[in-house]
Parts: C-alpha cells; sequence; structure tokens
C-alpha cells in the first residue's frame, strides 16, 4: 500500500476532513489515473478491512469533491470490480450522466442496476436523460422493455406505448411487445395503444391463404381419408370454418377426455402439459402440418401458449364466451382446432360461428370483464350477420371443427344446456 493511500484510508477512518482533503488534492494534482487509482485503491483497502461500505462512501464523496473526466468514471468502475457493491456502481454512473456524459454503455448499465433495485423513479429519470441525449434508440430491447414495465407500474402508459412501438419494427421476439401493447389497449385504455391494435390485427388478416375454388356449399365435410384434405382447407378459406366429421380418433379423443376430466389437476381453462401434447400428437386422422400449410401461409407449429382445455359448465354463463374473432384476443394469425370431448349440443353447450370468411377486425367493445375489446356487439353480429348464423348441432367426440382466426364465434346453448363440456382448443401460429 502506497504512503497516499494509508494517509487517506487513516484518515478517512478517523473522520479528519482537512487531512483527508489535503491528500484528496495531492493524488487529483498529480493525473486523472493516478487520482482514480488511488480512489480504487482505498475502496480495496477498506474491503479488506470487511468495511467496504466506509470504502464505497469515499470513493462516492471524493468523486462528488474532485470529478473526473466523463470517460475516467467508465475506469473507475472497472477498477472497482464487480464485487464491488451495485449501489456505489449504480451512483457512480448516475454521477456520470449528471455531469453530461452520453456513453450508450453506461446508460445501459445504470438501467440495468436500477432495475435489479427496482428504484423506479430513477429508471424513468436515466431514461429521460437518454432521450434528451438523443440515445434511446440505441439502447438494447431488454433494457427498454424494463423501462416500458417500471412506466406501466407508475402509470406512465402512453410513454411505455411509444417505446413498445418502437421497439416491435426490429424485435426479433414481437409477440411478447405485442401482448403488452394489447394489455395496454385492453387494461389501461391508452388511445394510441387501441388504435394500433386495430389497425396491426387487420394486418395480421393477411397471414391466411387467399386460395381458393368454388366456394363449398356446406360446412360440414364427413372425413374418409387424405383425399377429403382439399375440401377440407377449401371450406375454411371460404367459409371461415369447417365442421370435420370423425377428423379425430375416437379412441384417442376418449383417451383425453379420460384425462382431462378425472385425472387433470387443474382449473379450466387450463394449459395443455405433456400428456395433453402427448395425446394431441395422434388425435387427428388428416395431416395437420400440410392442412394448417394450407390454410396458413407459412408453415407452422402449434403454439402452446394458446392451446387450451376447456370445461364450459351448464348454466354457468361465466363459462361462456361471447361473440369475438381469435385475432383479436390472441393478436395473432391463428388458426384453431376445436376438438369437443363430449358430444357438443343437445343438453350440451354448444358454439355458433358465422358462417363467413371475414376479412377484417370488427369493432369491439369496451366491458369490465375478461373481454374488454375482445367482445363483438351481440346485436352488431346479428344485424350484420344474422342470415349466415350457424349453430354446430350434434357434434360426437370425434368430431372438429377448423376455423381461422378472423371467424366470429361464440359459446352457444346456454339455457338449453345441461352437461358439461370439455373440448380441446388446439391451435397453430
Amino acid at each position: 500500500m502506497t504512503d497516499l493511500v494509508s494517509e487517506l484510508v487513516a484518515s478517512y477512518s478517523q473522520g479528519n476532513q482537512d487531512e483527508t482533503q489535503q491528500a484528496l488534492v495531492q493524488a487529483a494534482n498529480s493525473s486523472s489515473l493516478n487520482f482514480i487509482n488511488t480512489l480504487s485503491a482505498v475502496f480495496h483497502a477498506f474491503s479488506l478491512r470487511q468495511d467496504a461500505a466506509t470504502g464505497a462512501n469515499f470513493v462516492l464523496s471524493s468523486v462528488a469533491a474532485f470529478p473526473p473526466p466523463e470517460n475516467y468514471y467508465l475506469i473507475l468502475v472497472q477498477e472497482l470490480g464487480e464485487t464491488s457493491p451495485e449501489w456505489l456502481r449504480a451512483n457512480l454512473f448516475l454521477m456520470y450522466l449528471n455531469n453530461g456524459g452520453t456513453s450508450v454503455e453506461v446508460f445501459e448499465k445504470i438501467l440495468y442496476y436500477l432495475s435489479a433495485n427496482d428504484e423506479a423513479e430513477s429508471i424513468i429519470r436515466v431514461y429521460r436523460m437518454a432521450i434528451a441525449a438523443g440515445l434511446q434508440t440505441q439502447l438494447m430491447e431488454m433494457t427498454l422493455f424494463n423501462v416500458a414495465t417500471t412506466m406501466i407500474g407508475q402509470g406512465l402508459y402512453q410513454e411505455a406505448f411509444e417505446i413498445y412501438a418502437a421497439l416491435l419494427p426490429t424485435s426479433p421476439e414481437p409477440g411478447s411487445i405485442m401482448q403488452n401493447i394489447f394489455a395496454l389497449a385492453r387494461v389501461h385504455m391508452v388511445p394510441d395503444a387501441i388504435n394500433f391494435v386495430a389497425k396491426s390485427t387487420n394486418d395480421m388478416l393477411d397471414g391466411y391463404s387467399t386460395k381458393r375454388s368454388a366456394a363449398p356449399e356446406s360446412v360440414e365435410l364427413d372425413y374418409h381419408g387424405e383425399a377429403d384434405d382439399a375440401a377440407l382447407v377449401n371450406t375454411v378459406l371460404s367459409k371461415g370454418f369447417c365442421v370435420v366429421r370423425q377428423g379425430c380418433k375416437l379412441d384417442v379423443v376418449e383417451r383425453a377426455h379420460r384425462y382431462v376430466s378425472s385425472e387433470l389437476q387443474a382449473g379450466f381453462p387450463a394449459d395443455f402439459d405433456d400428456q395433453t401434447i402427448a395425446l394431441v400428437s395422434e388425435l387427428f386422422r388428416f395431416d395437420t402440418k400440410r392442412v394448417v400449410r394450407d390454410i396458413l401461409k407459412y408453415s407452422s407449429e402449434m403454439d402452446l401458449m394458446r392451446c387450451v382445455i376447456r370445461r364450459v359448465r351448464a348454466g354457468t354463463a361465466s363459462t361462456f364466451t361471447p361473440f369475438h374473432q381469435d385475432v383479436a384476443a390472441f393478436f395473432k394469425a391463428v388458426l384453431n382446432i376445436w376438438v369437443p370431448l363430449t358430444p357438443a349440443g343437445g343438453e350440451y353447450p354448444t358454439i355458433d360461428f358465422i358462417k363467413k370468411r371475414i376479412g377484417r377486425a370488427e369493432q369491439t367493445k369496451i366491458t369490465d370483464g375478461e373481454y374488454n375489446l375482445v367482445e363483438i356487439e351481440e346485436a352488431y353480429v346479428m344485424e350484420k350477420y344474422g342470415e349466415l348464423l350457424y349453430t354446430l348441432e350434434n357434434a360426437s367426440p370425434g368430431d372438429c371443427v377448423i376455423f381461422l382466426g378472423s371467424t366470429i364465434h361464440r359459446s352457444s346453448n346456454l339455457a338449453q344446456a345441461t352437461k358439461d363440456r370439455f373440448n380441446l382448443e388446439v391451435r397453430f401460429s
């Protein structure tokens, strides 16, 4: 330990401000690099005494009294090392920014430290400093994502939306960002987010194929084998959905029903687990990969985040869904294969569809429940599409319905149903 470092450790430990000041002046007058090295050495000397907190306070007070050139803040943080307290490094970065520093690296690190310590007000202040320096677009996606999340917690919904909207065009994982924009629209009713969701939902409808032959007269198809695949696809693309009679293997449907109704220990709607996925892999009689590829523009995989097991309870309105489009609910161009594990219709709840391929996102309504900005007004649907209403009747285990995410549909038969219905919703995107 040099004489100067020893002198600083002794004088600061004893609270001798005059001696500490004189020694700091000596260090600062030599060179900026020597000053930084001295501060680091004093900190590590205190750390060896198991008194890193005193060493950290010494560093902060010294830098406040003798601010080094901008680039030396970074050198000091590096010299202190990752074992130094986060709050020390965070405060040094803040000092750097407050003195006019504009390093993107520093903005990244300070926002990381602040996020790790839930310092919301400082996060927002530092982000606004980045905007003032013209650097906000250069920050990493995760950094901006954390800033936006913090803003939501502070009620700054419009500012959070602006961050998410700016991130979206270049994000490698736009799905999570879109879900957050969707929440800003549905939960916090941010006008710009609502408009953004409406426009983007319409844009997503381009995800469906446009190749169609003459429109089929019926939306129901008795499935006999691969030769029926083209008719199945054309029905979906023309009418928005197709009821595929005996499109599933009955023995697998029965096994799935036994599992979800008695062995699955979960509330409903429930996520797919490994057993459900295994059952679905052998469930369909048609080639799902080829059928889905022909309906969507691109090859698609089962979207586990949007697959559910549902139990619709007879006479329980809370388990019935109102008119809606899946593109508004999931904010993705999805294809749903709806598989009843019990009968549907008659004594069981069933499902209504509008028998038309719809090329736009319909206007949704503001509600107090979970279908806020997802539900489509019933009066509007009946006035515009009432003649095209189709109610699925007499669906048996083994049947399924394939439909586009733009197809308007809802739960049905609430008043008449006396038995619960179980079904799978296998979505691809």
